[in-house]
């Protein structure tokens, strides 16, 4: 009793009675009640305050809820301080509250709690408390116009919960009665899907100003089979019509085609017009064409698209409607109708030319000529008539021979009575008639002198007035012309003179003419003047940098056609040309010669005659090259002329010794200039020392030796001559010719080893001195064919100096502060060669710990650079194994492999350390035995670290490179463990996403893992099939990823939204599912898996059988996908999937289980997205047959 006084002490301050509560609630039993009737009497004065609501939410969850609390809460109507609380947004009690709410919305006054809700929806964002009053509403009855007051207040914000909502307006009846917003037409169709209603559907058609709207409600009241009224479709032609939208005319093209066919003419200027989206454009025209094409009605459509053509010059069809109507023409046009075409064509083509037409006239037209149209008229017949004339060949195959000569010759009168005129004042009429007359291909009376005259005049008047689109027809079709039939040879190259002068002009006509020419070169071939040659030859010899794109990409095109084609005039010039030109003794002309020769086509014919020439005028420019360009330019052409055929001879050898001993090693300027020209040159040093060095190099070593002595070899040339060297002696080779060899090969052997030998000394020693100090890729590159030669020379014995030398190197450089991944590179091979050759297990692992540091500082573009150099350590040591006794490779792998079977880090490092030994081991055997346990570890990892994208996707990468590269490896168990890391890499996880640019990495993803599993697929399908209950388990987790999550929600459906994706991805990305519909179309492509079985006869088949029984799994996921409350799928998702699910519907539809597919399915939603999905497969079965 005393407690219950001092709580109810009025002069007592509110904190000491809050710490008279704390402290006795803990010794006095029976004091709940109190304190929670003090509690919520405090909080109804004092709402703001924290504390309180923690102390009466702990209270609550301490003790039951009994009907003396019951009451007390009832009493104090804790609804409005909660209300308070609400709408001052205190975010300190928010958490308590929902709690609190949560136990006790149910003993509250209704109206109170709607009121409390709209006050929530209007201030706090806490998601829980959301759900709270959802579920609350949904679960009792309320007064109906206080819950109409309430959506019609409020409906803005909880609209984006489409099922709630809907109960709400079903319940009130106030959909008529709401202010629908355009964000709002989603909702709505959703609500009339799924309570179908005709009077208001009718109601939303009239009133709605929304176009997408009305269109979905066309499409929606079609699906349940409801016609539409005669004066509901007035209304929507005489609405769509007015407001001049595609949209509604679209829905009612496909719906109503019978009605809309008095409305052709507006329906096709509105499809037409400049000020209307052009997407919605081709749509409404594509349904045009398509309901014309299915009633066989094209003569009619084309009256109506000329006449809209005609009625505005400023209008015009684009290229896609164009090729539509060409192939309705095609394939719709029927036999009695090719004939009415071809009368009705010409007819207007010649009344709209100025021609009389050759038909009899009406008798309402009297005796007096035509009327003319005007020159607009013509232009939008010809437009239409050019498409039906393409078609023309193809419809006279449907008609009887007799009709089909007829029209044959109907054709050629018609080409020549509307021959372009040459003077016509309309470009644009003289641009149509051009067209058409190639179209036609009709071209006899153009062979006339004076006609073909005339035609260059226009031409070249064409060219002047900068008409690049009436200058190309003419060109096509005096081109085809000269082709097809014989012309008069003056006039011929009359027109060549103009049309050369014109395609070699930089300006936009004559790179139009410059293509007509390089599809014709066979007329220059054939009529052309060498003055007409030379002109081309002299353009093609000009610089690179000041042609065009296309200019350059016409003089490609002309040299293949010249070296590879019969086109003996021209390529005879162009080889005297070069030839000339090389003899001429002007360095600056020489250089751009070469410079030509260099863009010949690879495999282009060349005499051996100019090639020495070109050779050794390239070798003597390089004497008095200055610039590196320049002696990039003149290696590139010698790599190129020399090529495979490099032969042993003293101009070579004494090139060699030139080019190894060249100042270009050394010189300075431009890093990347530097690294082009080096490795340039190591190519073409290369190349002559291979010969020379498999015959006899003795000569060659002694030269080399001197210059390295006198201080003019470089040690990268030194380098590269003694892994030329290494490549074609090897111990093993050595040691076998030591047993055979006579004593002539001997002597002379021992020559060659001796100054070999020498030059390696030199090398060491001088390396000792400047190795320390400079660190450079060429030394350590020296240094490392050294050890290798110390080797041969020891048989097998290492020089110590240069253990200690690569010993001093890697320290320095393991603990450099300034990265470079190519210096970091050679050293990685330097120090896994050193301990390889000591035979130290411990040194290969301290090897391999310093590779993985040198991967992690070096920065993701440079990663390949440290990758390429491991690469190198894996080719070097696996053919040696035998003499050594430590396998470097093996030990390299384990060392790796223990950092993914007990992950520790750099993980990243061995991820990619594994996948350089598994891309460059040429040993299946070695990869075999350790492929498996590999594979269980990765799919351990991906399940650990799938929450960690750059992590994850160094797994995905291992495991893409192991199925590209290794798939004949693979065995059951191993596809197995594939499966199940993919699986886990995209089943959903906790956690965050590393930062927000992570979203590129998410998609890289997504495709990486669709690419793999595609690849195992096509690869070995044998394997894959006895896994499809694991295959279809991991296409449910990616078909859906692609989902989005809807606008507006609240942290309740975000979190239910996340719970079902992977920590990597962000939640509110949309993922592009092109890679996915390719690994779905996949399924069911045949393919011959890879098997090392070599007598068993393996046949083309697809993995649709073994499927057939699982596909319905991933049918079912899409389904439940595509209707839920949370995300959705967007529309061009779920275009880009249709053909992804139609291959799953086509491995169902193999065992004929629609029903038991949709077996499995509770839910009505669903249920109806398989349904349209099935219906929607069905209709594409057959449309190729239609």
């Amino acid at each position: 009793m005393e407690f219950y006084t001092k709580l109810r002490d009025k002069d007592r301050a509110l904190d000491d009675k809050i710490q008279l509560i704390r402290t006795n609630t803990h010794f006095i039993p029976n004091l709940h009640e109190m304190v929670v009737d003090f509690l919520v009497t405090e909080l109804s004065q004092h709402p703001d305050i924290p504390t309180l609501w923690q102390m009466l939410r702990s209270s609550l969850d301490a003790h039951p809820i009994t009907a003396n609390i019951i009451r007390l809460v009832k009493k104090s109507n804790l609804i409005n301080p909660i209300s308070v609380v609400f709408k001052q947004n205190n975010e300190d009690a928010l958490e308590n509250v929902a709690r609190i709410l949560d136990l006790t919305i149910g003993h509250y006054n209704k109206d109170s709690v709607l009121n409390s809700y709209s006050i929530y929806l209007n201030s706090a964002t806490y998601p829980p408390i959301n759900d709270i009053f959802i579920r609350f509403i949904r679960l009792n009855k309320f007064n109906k116009k206080s819950l109409s007051g309430f959506v019609l207040e409020n409906i803005d914000k909880f609209i984006t919960n489409y099922s709630f909502t809907s109960l709400l307006i079903t319940q009130t009846d106030t959909i008529r009665s709401i202010q629908w917003a355009s964000d709002m037409d989603d909702f709505l169709i959703y609500h009339l899907t799924q309570h179908y209603d005709k009077d208001l559907i009718e109601h939303f058609i009239r009133t709605s100003t929304s176009h997408h709207l009305i269109s979905s409600l066309l499409q929606l009241n079609q699906s349940k089979a409801v016609p539409l009224s005669e004066d509901l479709l007035q209304h929507l032609t005489h609405q769509s019509i007015e407001l001049r939208s595609p949209t509604i005319l679209n829905a009612l093209w496909t719906i109503e085609p019978d009605h809309m066919f008095a409305h052709i003419d507006a329906s096709i200027r509105i499809g037409l017009a400049d000020d209307v989206d052009r997407i919605l454009q081709e749509k409404l025209l594509f349904t045009i064409i398509t309901v014309y094409s299915d009633t066989r009605s094209l003569p009619t459509l084309t009256e109506s698209l000329i006449s809209a053509l005609s009625s505005n010059k400023h209008i015009h069809m684009h290229s896609t409607i164009d090729y539509a109507l060409m192939n309705a023409y095609q394939i719709y046009t029927t036999s009695e109708q090719v004939e009415q075409l071809c009368n009705y064509f010409g007819d207007r083509l010649r009344g709209t030319y100025g021609i009389e037409p050759s038909i009899k006239k009406r008798k309402s037209e009297g005796n007096g000529k035509s009327v003319i149209n005007p020159d607009v008229s013509f232009t939008a017949t010809a437009a239409i008539a050019e498409l039906f004339f393409m078609a023309l060949p193809k419809l006279l195959t449907s008609v009887t021979a007799g009709v089909g000569d007829d029209l044959r010759t109907q054709v050629q009168k018609l080409a020549e009575d509307i021959s372009p005129q040459y003077t016509i004042s309309d470009a644009s009429k003289e641009y149509r008639s051009v067209r058409l007359m190639r179209c036609l291909a009709i071209n006899q009376i153009i062979t006339l002198p004076q006609v073909f005259n005339a035609m260059i005049d226009a031409f070249e008047a064409a060219a002047k007035n900068d008409d690049d689109s009436l200058a190309s027809e003419y060109a096509q079709m005096a081109f085809f012309t000269l082709s097809h039939k014989v012309v008069d040879g003056d006039v011929a190259r009359r027109f060549l003179d103009v049309s050369t002068s014109v395609a070699l002009h930089s300006s936009k006509v004559g790179e139009k003419v410059l293509g007509c020419v390089v599809r014709h070169l066979y007329v220059l071939e054939h009529y052309a003047r060498d003055e007409h040659l030379d002109a081309f030859i002299e353009f093609i010899c000009r610089g690179e940098d000041i042609y065009t794109s296309s200019q350059a990409v016409a003089v490609e095109e002309i040299l293949t056609s010249a070296l590879f084609w019969e086109l003996s005039r021209f390529r005879s010039r162009l080889t005297t040309h070069v030839e000339s030109t090389l003899k001429s003794g002007d360095q600056r002309i020489q250089a751009h010669t070469l410079t030509l020769l260099l863009r010949f086509p690879r495999g282009s014919y060349t005499s051996k005659f100019v090639r020495n020439l070109a050779i050794d005028t390239a070798i003597a420019l390089e004497s008095v090259a200055e610039k590196v360009s320049t002696y990039i330019t003149l290696r590139r052409l010698l790599l190129a002329l020399i090529g495979d055929n490099a032969k042993v001879g003293a101009k070579n050898e004494e090139y060699a010794v030139y080019l190894a001993t060249s100042s270009t090693w050394n010189t300075s300027g431009d890093e990347k200039a530097l690294n082009e020209l080096n490795k340039v040159s190591i190519q073409l040093l290369d190349m002559l020392a291979r010969p020379i060095i498999r015959t006899d190099c003795a000569q060659l070593f002694k030269k080399l030796h001197k210059k390295f002595d006198k201080g003019v070899l470089s040690m990268m040339a030194a380098s590269c001559v003694l892994e030329v060297y290494l490549a074609h002696h090897k111990p093993s080779q050595e040691s076998e010719k030591s047993a055979t060899m006579t004593t002539t090969t001997t002597t002379t052997t021992k020559d060659d080893n001796k100054y070999v030998y020498k030059l390696t000394q030199a090398m060491v020693n001088k390396l000792c001195s400047e190795l320390v100090y400079h660190t450079t890729v060429a030394n350590i590159s020296a240094l490392v064919s050294c050890l290798r030669m110390s080797m041969i020379r020891g048989g097998g014995a290492v020089d110590a100096k240069c253990l200690d030398i690569a010993k001093s190197v890697t320290l320095t450089r393991v603990h450099s502060t300034t990265p470079n991944a190519q210096v970091d590179s050679a050293t990685s091979v330097l120090h896994f060669l050193s301990a390889g050759l000591v035979r130290n297990v411990e040194q290969i692992d301290v090897a391999a710990a310093s590779w993985c540091i040198y991967h992690e500082r070096a920065s993701t573009e440079m990663k390949s650079v440290i990758g390429r150099g491991l690469a190198e350590v894996v080719v070097m040591f696996l053919g040696d194994n035998n003499n050594n006794d430590v396998d470097v490779v093996g030990n390299l792998w384990e060392v790796f492999h223990s950092h993914i079977r007990e992950p520790t880090s750099p993980l990243l490092a061995a991820l990619d350390g594994l996948r350089v030994v598994v891309k460059s081991c040429r040993e299946g055997r070695f990869i075999r035995r350790r492929l498996s346990g590999l594979l269980i570890d990765l799919a351990n990892a991906a399940a650990v670290y799938k929450h960690l994208p750059t992590t994850l996707g160094g797994i995905i990468e291992l495991l893409e490179s192991i199925v590209h590269e290794r798939a004949i490896l693979l065995q059951s168990t191993d596809v197995g463990s594939i499966l199940i890391a993919l699986t886990n890499a995209v089943s959903a996880s906790k956690g965050t996403v590393e930062n927000e640019a992570d979203s590129a990495k998410a998609q890289a993803l997504y495709d990486r893992v669709n690419s793999t599993l595609l690849q195992l697929i096509r690869l070995r399908r044998d394997i894959c099939a006895s896994h499809a209950p694991s295959l279809a388990l991991l296409l449910s987790g990616l078909i859906g990823l692609p989902l989005t999550l809807r606008p507006n929600l609240g942290g309740g459906a975000i979190r239910a939204h996340l719970a079902h994706r992977p920590s990597w991805l962000p939640s509110e990305m949309a993922l592009n599912p092109k890679s996915l519909t390719r690994l779905l179309e996949g399924l069911t492509t045949k393919t011959v898996p890879l098997t090392t079985q070599h007598q068993q006869q393996v046949t083309s088949n697809s993995l649709k059988e073994a499927f057939a029984r699982h596909a319905y799994i991933v049918l079912h996921t899409f389904a439940r996908s595509a209707t839920s409350p949370h995300s959705f799928y967007p529309q061009s998702t779920r275009h880009s999937l249709m053909a992804g699910l139609y291959a799953l519907c086509e491995c169902v539809d193999l065992h004929k289980e629609q029903e038991f597919m949709l077996s499995g399915i509770t839910d009505d939603g669903a249920r109806s997205v398989v349904k349209v999905l099935w219906k929607d497969y069905d209709e594409q079965r057959y449309v190729g047959l239609s």
